[in-house]
């Protein structure tokens, strides 16, 4: 007669060979999935920093874009642009003026009626790292770019204003 293979007891078990063998797939089973995820929250970051800086590069140029298609004056100074809308607009039943700039890492805009004290200015758009408009005798040229995290993106538009265009600046503030 041959000796049982269940062993002295008859309890069968994995040899240690067996279990080390055991334990190496699975390490790498579970280091690939965890490389897996790494990237996969890597990418959910990258693509949020994407969204981030589309959506407030898009809204600065969406504000400026709907306000100077209005003007009856523009003028460009360096990374500013103030702009005098006129009475009957669709975004005010009065005239006033409103100049965008960059301050530090925002776009900031300080509207108001067009004599009197300066009005506080406000924050439009954030991240933004440069705020570039120009003015080419009758077309407005704006240029934003944006960054959050490790995502630069650089937008621009070309505004053409409805109205016939002042000489004389309207703002006195």
């Amino acid at each position: 007669m041959s000796a049982s293979a269940a062993g002295p007891r008859g309890v069968r078990g994995v040899t240690l060979v067996e279990m080390m063998v055991a334990m190496a797939v699975f390490s790498i089973a579970a280091g690939g999935i965890f490389a897996l995820l790494s990237t996969q929250a890597q990418s959910s970051r990258l693509t949020d920093n994407f969204f981030q800086v589309q959506q407030n590069a898009r809204y600065v140029l969406e504000r400026i874009v709907e306000e100077a298609r209005w003007a009856d004056y523009i003028r460009v100074t360096g990374s500013s642009v103030e702009i005098h809308v006129p009475a009957g607009n669709a975004v005010s039943a009065s005239d006033y003026c409103v100049t965008y700039a960059q301050s530090g890492a925002t776009v900031t805009r300080a509207a108001g009626p067009p004599a009197g004290a300066a009005p506080a200015a406000s924050e439009v758009g954030a991240d933004i790292t440069a705020f570039g408009p120009t003015w080419n005798g009758g077309e407005l040229a704006l240029t934003i770019t944006a960054t959050a995290g490790a995502q630069t993106r650089t937008f621009t538009t070309t505004v053409f204003p409805r109205n016939t265009l002042q000489a004389t600046n309207p703002c006195s503030w």
